[in-house]
């Protein structure tokens, strides 16, 4: 009996130590391919998540693997490429990381000439064909936001079709234009970019300090904006044709919360008791449009109304981008040809744009020394409805007071026609109650914005 205890005693020592054996604390020293310590360095075991250390101010790790034979140790540091080593069962593991690659080789235009980015000492900021196309836009500024450092686009007005402006680390003049100069395949041009498809576009450099764009003089104060357009590919003589589309939906992310009707019925009840020029004669015209003040619960408790906001900015838009294009070339000759077509819908009723644009690239190898590029660009921009900002215009076409914008109609145009008639009245009819010192009178959103479309298309 005691002999067989003793026996299985030993045999719980063995497994006890056979599960000893299976992990092994693995120490080491990281430096750099200068022989630097790397402080600060991750070491993980790869494949699992909760064990890992960071070396010390000597470059030192300690770390404990539970598979000595197949674990494997990745170090990683900002700037340094990363590194995979297998334990294979050693205690020890000394590492020299490489510093990690930077592409420099990337080519920048600047000037009249193109350098390697390497040997650029301005400051340049640069976008390729393949950023501007993850943005769903037909024009290019808008492509452009947040995409490069020292470079703030501005929309000052929401409507479709509305133009861009750019700024170049801010604005330096109060009474003159801040646009930058815009240099497109060499030519500069005062148009900007919004007569250029954004896939036509191979890159854009813009230069923003005093040695970049010392080489346009006064011109280039406001900084540079240096575009260069797509040419043909060599494809021995073969064609390439590509159709690219896409359609999106927008809503408006957050609404105003506007008065219920009791609650804009009590709201102008209190602005008439408030009128001082006649408060009798302001008292019987309120109570003959909407009644008694002690019936305004009842008269307009449950009343809907009409939610101007709703009707006139609460639609889904339709956002549709078309465009064919074809390129081909071979050594002596390479030619780019496409058409695109952008309509896009206005959050408010009755907007929106459609825009066309042709473009033709042609560039011709005459020898060695000597090519010759031409370019040809139309594009044609519809716009139609209105925008919310802006003032309108009487009869005799001067200014109406500013309170008659579209944004102030749509929030003060009241949703209620009160005791005498149908809300849904307000819908072809002007608002009496309320004008401006002319004696315009405030007419409903709805058909202000038809007009509108009406004018301008």
């Amino acid at each position: 009996m005691m002999k067989s205890r003793i026996i299985c005693i030993l045999l719980l020592l063995v497994g006890v130590s056979g599960i000893c054996a299976q992990s092994l604390t693995v120490t080491g020293k990281v430096v750099d391919n200068e022989g630097l310590e790397v402080i600060g360095g991750n070491v993980t075991v790869k494949g699992k998540q909760n064990t890992g250390t960071i070396t010390d101010i000597n470059g030192k790790y300690t770390i404990t693997v539970s598979d000595p034979q197949k674990d494997v140790l990745v170090f990683s540091f900002i700037g340094l490429e990363n590194m995979e080593v297998p334990v294979k069962g050693r205690k020890q593991i000394d590492v020299t990381m490489k510093a990690a690659s930077v592409l420099l080789d990337e080519v920048v235009a600047i000037g009249y000439a193109t350098v390697k980015r390497k040997d650029l000492t301005g400051s340049v900021a640069s976008v390729r064909s393949d950023d501007l196309l993850k943005v769903p836009s037909s024009d290019v500024t808008q492509a452009l936001a947040g995409r490069m450092a020292g470079v703030q686009i501005i929309q000052t007005d929401g409507q479709p079709g509305a133009t861009m402006s750019v700024r170049v680390r801010g604005g330096i003049s109060i009474t003159q234009s801040n646009e930058p100069l815009y240099i497109i395949d060499g030519f500069p041009t005062e148009d900007g970019m919004s007569s250029l498809d954004p896939a036509d576009i191979e890159s854009i450099d813009v230069l923003k300090d005093a040695s970049a764009t010392a080489i346009y003089g006064a011109r280039g104060a406001n900084g540079v904006v240096v575009i260069t357009t797509k040419s043909g590919a060599k494809s021995e003589g073969k064609a390439t044709l590509t159709f690219d589309s896409y359609v999106g939906v927008r809503t408006l992310a957050k609404r105003l919360d506007v008065l219920s009707v009791e609650e804009f019925v009590l709201a102008d009840y209190e602005r008439t008791l408030g009128d001082a020029t006649d408060p009798e004669e302001s008292m019987r015209s309120w109570q003959n449009r909407y009644g008694g003040f002690v019936d305004l619960h009842e008269n307009y408790g449950n009343r809907k109304g009409i939610d101007w906001l709703d009707r006139t900015m609460g639609r889904t838009t339709v956002t549709q981008n078309y465009r064919v294009g074809v390129n081909g070339g071979n050594d002596k000759l390479n030619y780019n040809m496409s058409y695109g077509y952008f309509k896009d819908e206005g959050a408010m009723v009755y907007s929106g744009s459609d825009k066309h644009n042709i473009a033709l690239s042609v560039k011709s190898e005459v020898n060695k020394r000597l090519s010759v590029t031409g370019r040809i660009n139309f594009d044609y921009l519809k716009v139609y409805g209105a925008g919310v900002a802006g003032n309108g215009t009487n009869e005799g076409g001067s200014n109406v007071d500013a309170k008659f914008n579209k944004m102030v109609q749509i929030l003060q145009y009241r949703p209620t026609i009160g005791i005498r008639g149908n809300d849904s009245d307000l819908l072809a009819g002007e608002d009496p109650v309320l004008s401006d010192a002319d004696g315009n009178v405030m007419q409903n959103p709805l058909i202000a914005a038809a007009e509108e479309k009406d004018n301008k298309e």
